[in-house]
């Protein structure tokens, strides 16, 4: 025998086409491409499973939050040669992480009658998000869409609870999510300082006292109808005398009303204005001794005491009679009373 060689062509007839379906996959970021080991499903021909493995069309990348959605995935069966490759597609989800925030400072601010807060005045440099990859760009930010429902719990001054509303920024930022967007910080809203202007006090008879009366001021500063009123404790004239343009000191200064605890005063403590102490009239005189005198032709009385009444109690006021003399014309000698004016000073 002689050897030889032959040349055999084979035909092979189409591969049989798996039925396929893959199942949809979850699964939460983590910085680097879903493995193609999530794929999961089944394949079967004719009522039997087909072998085989699931990987990505032309090898996609799929690493962030924004690449979820209806993916193309190829089923690829052990058996090449009965079996041929067989596209699909499955629902990937790639869900962000949760992180939280600690480090935010809310402003305080001063009283201004309304509970709104200075968004700007946030400070969120030293914020710390707990659970963002070392590798990732992520920060937080006052949510500007939201700006206008931050708040404090309270418009009045005091310690108060501040409400932020935050968002995630930076360029990996869309692969996370806040565990809680609606953040509360504690701040403090201090009272307004408020000062005292056009001080006065009433004009008064003499009274033997250094009280001035009525005083009264205006309080610069307070909001819009804003319940708050001056008390002033304690207000005197230098001395009790008589006089024209006499000091008046005001101190002992309280603020007073519903909403007095937002507000500071500022002035200092004693304030002072002028006021005016005219002399007490005298209008009760008693004549306690009445004279009778000789005809000598005159007028005259030689001598008479004036008492006075109506002084204030403890001051030392007497009449010193200047000049007593009889009314009318008619001054022969009489048994008959005859009316008479007596001229006084006051002295002591």
């Amino acid at each position: 025998y002689m050897d030889t060689t032959v040349n055999i062509t084979v035909t092979l007839t189409d591969r049989d086409t798996p039925t396929v379906a893959a199942n949809a996959i979850t699964v939460t970021y983590g910085g680097s491409a879903v493995s193609a080991d999530k794929i999961t499903g089944s394949a079967t021909f004719n009522g039997n499973t087909v072998d085989g493995t699931w990987s990505w069309k032309d090898g996609q990348t799929l690493t962030n939050v924004s690449d979820s959605g209806v993916k193309t995935v190829v089923f690829t069966p052990t058996d090449a040669v009965n079996y041929k490759p067989v596209e699909t597609t499955a629902e990937l989800t790639i869900e962000p992480i949760a992180v939280t925030v600690t480090g935010v400072i809310a402003p305080g601010k001063v009283y201004d009658g309304q509970n709104r807060l200075d968004v700007d005045a946030v400070d969120c440099s030293k914020a710390v998000l707990k659970g963002v990859l070392n590798e990732d760009s992520v920060s937080v930010q006052i949510d500007p869409a939201r700006a206008s429902s931050c708040q404090y719990s309270s418009k009045n001054a005091g310690e108060v609870t501040a409400y932020l509303i935050l968002k995630l920024t930076g360029a990996d930022a869309g692969n996370y999510r806040l565990d809680k967007a609606e953040l509360r910080i504690p701040a403090k809203i201090t009272p307004k300082d408020v000062t005292i202007t056009g001080m006065t006090a009433e004009n008064k008879t003499y009274d033997g006292s250094t009280t001035a009366k009525n005083p009264s001021a205006n309080i610069t500063g307070v909001i819009g109808s804003d319940d708050v009123r001056l008390t002033i404790g304690e207000a005197s004239f230098a001395d009790k005398n008589v006089g024209t343009g006499k000091t008046v000191t005001f101190s002992q200064f309280s603020l007073t009303g519903t909403d007095a605890a937002n507000y500071n005063l500022t002035t200092t403590e004693p304030v002072t204005a002028t006021a005016n102490i005219t002399a007490k009239k005298l209008e009760s005189f008693s004549i306690t001794e009445k004279e009778t005198k000789y005809y000598d032709g005159t007028n005259k009385l030689n001598a008479t005491k004036v008492t006075v009444f109506n002084t204030v109690r403890g001051d030392d006021v007497y009449a010193v009679v200047q000049e007593a003399y009889f009314t009318g014309t008619d001054f022969s000698a009489s048994d008959t009373a005859k009316q008479y004016k007596v001229m006084i000073t006051l002295g002591g």
